[in-house]
C-alpha cells in the first residue's frame, strides 16, 4: 500500500510541479496516479486522506490540516461542458426553429445527406449526453478518448467516450498504448480494465486495436483477433488544451499551486478561530475573583463557546472551569489573537490571482451587475472568455468532425454489405445509404462545425442589429453616391468634383420641373381627375 501511496503523490507533485518539457516520454505515457489526482480535483475530495497525501503537503509545505475549502476546478470544468456544445441536438442536425440553439451546427454547405446521417449517429449514440460526458473527462483530466462502435448485430453505429485511465500501461509489445500521427489521428491504442465474467470471476480484460487489427485479451491471453478493414482506427483522442504532449491539459492547469496556498491559508484561518475559542488563558480584574464555576455559560463573554478545540474534532460542548469577577474582568487567551486585517487582504489577493487565471469563473457575475446589456455587447466585453472557449471549442469540434465521418463511412459500408442486423433496410439504416469507407477520399464526407456564441442573442438583438444593419448601408449609399465615386473614378480636384455634382443636381431638379410642367399641360387639356385634383390650388 505504501509502493501505490508514494506513486500517486510522486504523479501528483509531478502535476503540481512539473519538470519536464512537452514530447517527453513521461508526458506520453498514461499516468494514472495524475488522472486520479485531478478527478479528485473535480470532485473536491483532494486532502480527505490525510495520510495518503501526506508526502504531497511536506514537499510543498502545506498546512497539516489543509482542506479544499475554495475549489474552482468543478464550476470551471462544467463552464466548459456547458459552453463547447451549448443547446439541444436536432433529429436532421438542421437548425431548431423558434431560436432555440443547435448545439452542433453544421456548415451550410454540408451535404444534407450526410447531415442526416451524423443526425441518425446522434440519436444512436445518445450523444446530447455523451458530448458532455466527452467535454466534462477532458475539462478534468486533459483527454478522453472516444470509440466507433461498430454493432453489427443490432445494426447501429455508435459511440462511446472512455475514461483516459483505462489506456493500458503498455501494448503487448513494450510500446505506448496511445500512438497519434503529427495530425492528431488515432493509429494505435491498447484498453485494459477489470470485470466480471459469465461465472462471476474477475478478468482483466485488454483490446488492442491497430489499423491492421482488432485483439482481445482475457488474464493477458489472446481470446480474439479480428482483421481491421476499415483501413483506419476507429476512435478519436480529444485534447482539452493542447499544450505539445500526446495527452492534453485539463482546464485547471497553471494555477493548482495557487489554489493550495489559498486554501492552506484560509484553513489555517479556520482551525485558528477554533483554538481560540477554546484556548487556555488568564483572567485579569482589579476586583476580588469568586468561586470556580464549571458551567461555560457563566462567562459572559463572545468566547464562551459551545464548541471544543480542533483536537477534539469539534463534536461536542467542553465545560470550563471559570472564575467569577466584577465587570471589568477580561479573559486573556494565551495562544494568541488572529488579526483580520493582515489575513483577510493576503486572502483576497490570492483569490483575486487565481478568478483573473479564469474569468470564466465570474462572466456570469459581471453580467448580472450590468444593468443594460445586448447579447452583442456582453460578448464584446467578454472577449478573454471568448477566445478561451473557442480555443477549447476547436479541439473538440476537430475531433468530433473526424468521429462523424468514421461513423457514416462505417454505416455506409455496413448498409451495402447487409449482414446481419444490417439485413432489414429501415428508414434509420438506409440514411447511409449514400456513404462507403471510402467516401472520405472522394469528398463525400467533408464537412465544419462553426463556431457557437458565446452569449445567445435575443429576438430584440437581432432586430437591432438588423436596423443598424439598414441604417448603415443608408448611409454608405449617402456617402459613396457623389464624391467619394467621383474620388475613386480619379477626379482628384475637390472643386471639380463639387461642380459635377452641382451639374448633376440643377439637371435632377430641371427633369423634375419638366414633368410637373408636363403634368399641368395635360391637366390643361382634361387630363384625368386624379392629376387635375393634384394641381389645384
Amino acid at each position: 500500500m505504501a509502493s501505490i501511496w508514494n506513486r500517486l503523490m510522486a504523479a501528483v507533485a509531478a502535476f503540481r510541479d512539473p519538470q519536464g518539457f512537452p514530447g517527453d516520454i513521461s508526458r506520453s505515457t498514461v499516468d494514472r496516479a495524475r488522472l486520479q489526482m485531478l478527478w479528485h480535483c473535480y470532485q473536491n475530495t483532494q486532502f480527505d486522506d490525510l495520510t495518503v497525501w501526506q508526502s504531497y503537503r511536506e514537499k510543498f509545505q502545506l498546512y497539516r490540516n489543509i482542506r479544499p475549502i475554495y475549489n474552482p476546478t468543478r464550476r470551471l470544468v462544467n463552464f466548459y461542458v456547458d459552453h463547447v456544445y451549448p443547446g439541444a441536438l436536432s433529429e436532421d442536425a438542421s437548425q431548431l426553429p423558434d431560436g432555440v440553439q443547435l448545439a452542433i451546427p453544421l456548415s451550410d454547405d454540408t451535404d444534407e445527406n450526410l447531415k442526416i446521417a451524423i443526425a441518425q449517429f446522434w440519436q444512436w449514440s445518445n450523444w446530447q449526453s455523451e458530448n458532455k460526458k466527452m467535454v466534462l473527462f477532458g475539462g478534468s483530466t486533459g483527454s478522453c478518448l472516444v470509440e466507433v462502435v461498430d454493432n453489427v448485430e443490432k445494426g447501429k453505429v455508435s459511440a462511446v467516450v472512455r475514461w483516459p485511465g483505462r489506456l493500458a500501461d503498455k501494448a503487448k509489445d513494450e510500446s505506448p498504448s496511445l500512438v497519434l500521427d503529427s495530425s492528431g489521428n488515432v493509429k494505435f491504442y491498447a484498453l485494459e480494465y477489470d470485470a466480471l465474467d459469465a461465472t462471476g470471476k474477475t478478468v482483466k480484460y485488454r483490446k488492442e486495436v491497430s489499423q491492421e487489427s482488432f485483439r482481445y485479451y482475457k488474464d493477458d491471453t489472446l481470446d480474439e483477433e479480428v482483421e481491421n478493414f476499415y483501413g483506419f482506427v476507429p476512435a478519436v483522442w480529444c485534447k482539452h488544451l493542447d499544450e505539445g504532449d500526446d495527452f492534453g491539459s485539463p482546464a485547471i492547469a497553471g494555477s493548482l499551486g495557487k489554489i493550495d496556498e489559498l486554501n492552506g491559508l484560509v484553513s489555517h484561518d479556520h482551525d485558528n478561530v477554533d483554538i481560540l475559542i477554546d484556548s487556555p488563558g488568564i483572567i485579569t480584574t482589579s476586583g476580588n475573583i469568586g468561586n470556580i464555576a464549571s458551567d461555560s455559560a457563566n462567562l459572559k463573554t463572545s468566547r464562551a463557546d459551545e464548541y471544543s478545540a480542533l483536537s477534539a474534532a469539534k463534536e461536542k460542548p467542553t465545560k470550563r472551569l471559570l472564575l467569577k469577577g466584577p465587570e471589568g474582568t477580561q479573559w486573556v487567551p494565551l495562544t494568541g489573537n488572529l488579526d483580520p486585517d493582515k489575513v483577510v487582504p493576503l486572502i483576497d489577493r490570492l483569490l483575486t490571482e487565481i478568478e483573473h487565471d479564469f474569468p470564466e469563473l465570474s462572466m456570469y457575475q459581471k453580467l448580472r451587475e450590468m444593468s443594460e446589456v445586448t447579447g452583442p455587447g456582453a460578448a464584446r466585453l467578454m472577449g478573454d472568455v471568448g477566445k478561451r472557449v473557442l480555443r477549447v471549442s476547436s479541439n473538440y469540434d476537430q475531433q468530433s468532425i473526424k468521429l462523424f465521418q468514421m461513423a457514416c463511412a462505417i454505416g455506409g459500408f455496413r448498409f451495402r454489405e447487409g449482414k446481419e442486423g444490417w439485413r432489414e433496410k429501415t428508414d434509420q439504416r438506409k440514411k447511409f445509404a449514400p456513404f462507403s469507407l471510402d467516401s472520405y477520399a472522394k469528398g463525400e464526407l467533408d464537412m465544419a462545425i462553426m463556431p457557437r456564441p458565446l452569449i445567445p442573442m435575443t429576438e430584440a438583438d437581432m432586430v437591432d442589429i438588423e436596423g443598424k444593419r439598414l441604417d448603415n448601408a443608408g448611409k454608405a449609399k449617402d456617402i459613396f453616391s457623389q464624391d467619394k465615386v467621383l474620388e475613386v473614378a480619379g477626379i482628384a480636384d475637390e472643386e471639380e468634383r463639387k461642380q459635377i455634382i452641382a451639374d448633376r443636381e440643377q439637371a435632377s431638379q430641371n427633369q423634375n420641373n419638366n414633368a410637373l410642367g408636363d403634368l399641368a399641360r395635360r391637366a390643361a387639356l382634361g387630363g384625368p381627375a386624379g392629376v387635375r385634383g393634384l394641381l389645384a390650388p
